[in-house]
């Protein structure tokens, strides 16, 4: 029986993203796209787990219980077990006391579940291994804004950004030895341990191809809004000026302006360069650059996470099947 070591980072959400989103030459919309991001997130924590060195045993899209369910990530080094529910907000502010977490001021169950997924884990594990094995709930978010921590979070949560994770683990106190370690570790990888039936729809490797095709179009999309935009922006704008007027009326106004002038040049001046369409353009310049700035780390982040994503899903699995004899 195949081990949980070869479940792919997010291969849960990826799986349903598939389902939901079959047609991997474009970029997900509607139901599919909270899948979608949510994959790109656990890919994201993914690599940042893959730098921890070898003595830590790192799981993903571990199944638990046979209502598919899954925990995100599933680590285990000498601090003991972590558990990470890995959450996808960039640039969203949170606050956080006790219970409570908001996101970008929208009320979450974030804490409960992590603390529920912990215990469960803990239990699974004790029974398996014979003695008790801590658990911490973690709570990883993806490139966060501001933080606002009225209270620490309940059931001993611990929430995170993805840049601070391997700072927080390496600094945690040693709880067991090499031969405790390497023993729970063992018995992680185990499906049976959490009680829960390996089975995928797809292939590992087909899941890798299929979802790896859409974080290709999704960035090849995001590159290329900017150039329609740009393309689209110059013919909105000549419908907008008399283009279509004969040239000969252009000469009446002209023609008309020294008249008026002579009569009322004061009142007359200003009226006829208030009247002409000038003022749209700044507009349009900072429209455009307001395009421009909110789409561009959408396309770092989604290039950034195809990257990742081919470096974890490609490059790893395939040096370690090079390596291993």
């Amino acid at each position: 029986m195949a081990d949980l070591r070869s479940r792919l980072p997010g291969q849960s959400l990826m799986e349903r993203t598939l389902e939901l989103h079959p047609l991997s030459f474009s970029a997900p919309s509607g139901e599919a796209l909270p899948w979608y991001r949510g994959a790109l997130g656990e890919i994201a924590v993914a690599g940042v787990l893959a730098l921890l060195g070898d003595e830590w045993t790192v799981l993903h899209s571990v199944p638990i219980g046979e209502k598919g369910s899954d925990i995100d990530h599933v680590v285990i080094g000498p601090p003991g077990a972590f558990t990470i529910n890995t959450k996808s907000s960039p640039g969203k502010p949170l606050w956080i006391a006790g219970h409570g977490l908001l996101v970008d001021g929208q009320k979450t169950n974030y804490v409960n579940k992590a603390g529920f997924e912990a215990e469960r884990a803990a239990q699974l594990l004790a029974a398996a291994v014979g003695f008790t094995v801590p658990v911490t709930p973690l709570i990883v978010f993806v490139n966060p804004g501001s933080r606002t921590i009225v209270a620490e979070p309940e059931h001993g949560v611990q929430v995170v950004a993805d840049s601070e994770l391997l700072d927080f683990l390496h600094q945690r106190r040693r709880e067991f030895n090499a031969e405790q370690v390497e023993r729970i570790a063992f018995t992680s990888i185990r499906p049976e341990t959490w009680n829960a039936p390996l089975t995928s729809a797809l292939p590992n490797r087909r899941v890798a191809i299929q979802f790896n095709a859409i974080v290709a179009r999704s960035a090849q999309e995001a590159q290329l809004a900017p150039a329609a935009v740009r393309e689209t922006r110059p013919a909105q704008v000549r419908e907008a000026r008399p283009t279509g007027v004969p040239a000969a009326s252009s000469v009446k106004v002209r023609a008309a302006r020294p008249a008026n002038v002579g009569v009322a040049r004061p009142a007359a001046a200003p009226s006829t360069r208030a009247s002409r369409p000038s003022q749209p353009r700044p507009t349009r310049r900072r429209s455009k650059r307001r395009q421009r700035s909110s789409l561009e780390p959408l396309v770092r982040f989604v290039v950034g996470m195809g990257v990742l994503w081919y470096v974890t899903a490609v490059v790893l699995p395939a040096m370690t099947e090079a390596i291993t004899p």
